[in-house]
């Protein structure tokens, strides 16, 4: 275990981000030697695809845009055989008249985007890279000791009671919000709290939601309702509610009955009644963004690079973009004959994504804090605009191009 290993690019972290952006460059460069670090033990490497739908999964909503990428990644075939898709999205504010309802058909797109259990959505990127050759999974693994050298890094890779020194030349941090490593090198974060936790719980209501999403705004407090159970005809629905951290903990622990009783009473019988609540948890929400997302060998990826409020359900496809563009800006330049830690190509993805990043964090940061201020006359104010926006074609589509993930850059270059 003493011989030095050498990667072309180290990612850190074997989340969604960290598997979708290693099966990008592989696509771009199949003789680049990536690893994928993970620190908790993945299945074994025969282990089948097998969809198990559980009450109580996790899911991900998908942008348009998104599933173009994963379209071309060649995912989406086996994605998509689990999928709910999202054909209309209706946003209102408690006690007022107007709304934004946003479809697939105004927009002349089949859907507006989907709903994928995360379990499945795992299982298919695990499948994925296991599939390519110069991709090296090391799961019960961590970095450490990473020193920044001339070409690249120095870091030890620790997999059980083994270490072995290893390089790369390329650094990516995709360890989760606030990441330890990137905070280990010196990059600061930028920290807002929202006062808010998002309690998130799977609802069964007696009436099918039609591939019908919802973000209801309610005394400062979104709730989103996604649709899921595979089939417009299903009933079941994720429910995602941010409230005040005492108000979360109250209902995560009351009843399923009572708990019902206040969800109906917010936000009303749009989907009739709601019959049956899965297992409830919650967690604080802050704004934290990275001070530094690239250096020299080195760029933060993912909820390390920014960590939004789950409003409009944007972080994950923002990440997904930014993927796609730090891929076809690594492969650009390799064909060019730069290095991949070079500091001008990576500033230059910076540069690519940062409006698109500007623009993503002002619409969720901005529909929280203008929707959580109680003033009458901003109320009235608030409503007028939704009012406007939604009898504004131009501007309404332009709010549901942001919202489907199709004004960044989100082609893949292939190598």
């Amino acid at each position: 275990m003493n011989t030095q290993r050498e990667f072309d690019i180290s990612i850190v972290g074997g989340g969604m981000a960290g598997f979708s952006l290693a099966l990008l460059l592989a696509q771009q460069q199949s003789d680049w030697r990536i690893g994928l670090i993970e620190t908790v033990a993945l299945p074994n490497d025969n282990t089948e695809l097998l969809y198990q739908p559980s009450f109580d999964a996790r899911c991900s909503a998908l942008a348009w845009g998104s599933i173009e990428l994963l379209k071309q990644l060649g995912l989406w075939s086996l994605l998509s055989r689990h999928h709910t898709p999202i054909h209309q999205v209706k946003m209102s504010e408690a006690r007022r008249f107007s709304g934004i309802n946003i479809s697939a058909k105004e927009q002349a797109k089949p859907m507006l985007g989907a709903v994928v259990e995360n379990v499945w959505f795992g299982q298919v990127l695990l499948q994925a890279v296991r599939q390519h050759r110069n991709i090296q999974l090391m799961g019960s693994s961590q970095l450490q000791q990473p020193k920044a050298q001339a070409t690249g890094f120095d870091f030890v890779l620790q997999a059980s009671n083994a270490a072995q020194p290893c390089t790369t030349k390329l650094l990516v941090l995709a360890d989760g919000e606030q990441s330890p490593l990137a905070q280990q090198l010196g990059i600061d974060y930028q920290c807002q709290s929202y006062h808010q936790h998002a309690l998130i719980a799977n609802i069964k209501c007696s009436s099918a939601h039609l591939g019908t999403a919802y973000e209801r705004f309610s005394n400062g407090a979104p709730l989103a309702l996604l649709p899921m159970g595979g089939s417009e005809q299903s009933c079941q629905m994720n429910m995602v509610w941010c409230l005040p951290a005492s108000t979360a903990e109250q209902y995560q622990h009351a009843s399923d009955a009572d708990f019902l009783q206040h969800l109906q009473a917010t936000f009303g019988f749009r989907q009739g009644y709601f019959v049956q609540c899965g297992k409830r948890h919650n967690y604080p929400l802050q704004l934290s963004v990275a001070n530094e997302q690239v250096r020299r060998h080195l760029v933060v990826i993912g909820n390390a690079a920014h960590s939004l409020h789950p409003v409009a359900g944007q972080g994950f496809n923002l990440t997904l973009r930014d993927c796609a563009v730090l891929a076809s800006t690594l492969g650009a330049a390799h064909k060019q004959g730069k290095a991949l830690g070079d500091l001008s190509v990576l500033l230059s993805y910076q540069q690519q994504q940062q409006a698109d990043q500007q623009l993503t964090t002002a619409l969720t940061h901005g529909l929280v804090k203008g929707f959580s201020k109680q003033n009458p006359l901003l109320s009235v104010l608030r409503s007028v605009g939704v009012s406007l926006l939604g009898l504004a074609p131009l501007a309404k589509t332009q709010f549901a191009q942001r919202a489907m993930g199709l004004t960044g850059k989100n082609e893949v270059i292939n190598g």
